[in-house]
């Protein structure tokens, strides 16, 4: 079994490697995030349910990680859910500033990408450190991309959603209230495309393509409801 992290050949050989199964179990186990793991099942069962991660609140690269093992893990189903987080009581026990909760979600939001859709890749954040390019995240996704729900507005502009994300996640209001919502969104998909026809290339997320959903999303989350990119 392929190590989560791996270095480049000229990497030191020191570095012991787990020799059996129950220790490799073990390492895997300890990265994981237990709150994706816990909803794995499910996710898996039904693909309906995203798990919703709080990307300020965690390290990226374990994130990452967790994302891409439940993909692989699920055969290709996961649908990777992603919030700023809202409750007063979450920032100060990670010892996080609230007040800059979008600028870390953003920050985040890269960090993990870059993971998920680049060999051996090359950033640097404010917040979360910097990949050099000597280490890189195995297994990958077993598609170019995961497909990402944005939750609420995570403190972002409805066009950064458009832009970045697969989909938004929001929630059920009544009738008039999300007609107005769901207008606003494809207003922010059709300002989208027509910047996309002049700068194509510039706007597009890693491995996608315009008007390309690599696998199919759900119409309607329990709980409150997504619209697709």
């Amino acid at each position: 079994m392929a190590r989560s992290f791996r270095r480049r050949a000229s990497a030191s050989p020191s570095i012991r490697r787990p020799t059996n199964a129950s220790a490799i179990i073990r390492m895997m186990a300890a990265r994981l995030h237990a709150e994706l793991l816990d909803q794995m099942a499910l996710t898996i069962e039904r693909n309906r349910d995203p798990r919703i991660d709080i990307l300020p609140l965690h390290p990226p690269i374990d994130v990452a990680k967790a994302a891409a093992s439940i993909d692989r893990l699920s055969g290709g189903r996961f649908v990777f859910g992603v919030a700023s987080g809202d409750r007063p009581v979450e920032y100060p026990a990670y010892g996080r500033d609230a007040n800059l909760r979008a600028e870390l979600f953003r920050e985040a939001f890269d960090y993990v990408e870059a993971f998920l859709t680049k060999r051996f890749p090359v950033h640097e954040s404010a917040y979360y450190g910097r990949l050099a390019g000597g280490g890189d995240l195995v297994p990958k996704p077993l598609s170019p991309r995961l497909p990402t729900l944005v939750t609420g507005q995570s403190q972002q502009s409805l066009d950064w959603i458009a832009q970045r994300s697969d989909g938004w996640l929001t929630y059920p209001r009544n009738v008039i209230q999300q007609a107005q919502v769901a207008s606003e969104w494809r207003e922010a998909l059709d300002r989208l495309s027509r910047i996309q026809a002049t700068c194509p290339i510039a706007l597009r997320r890693p491995g996608r393509r315009s008007g390309y959903a690599a696998r199919p999303y759900p119409s309607r989350i329990s709980g409150g409801s997504t619209t697709a990119g």
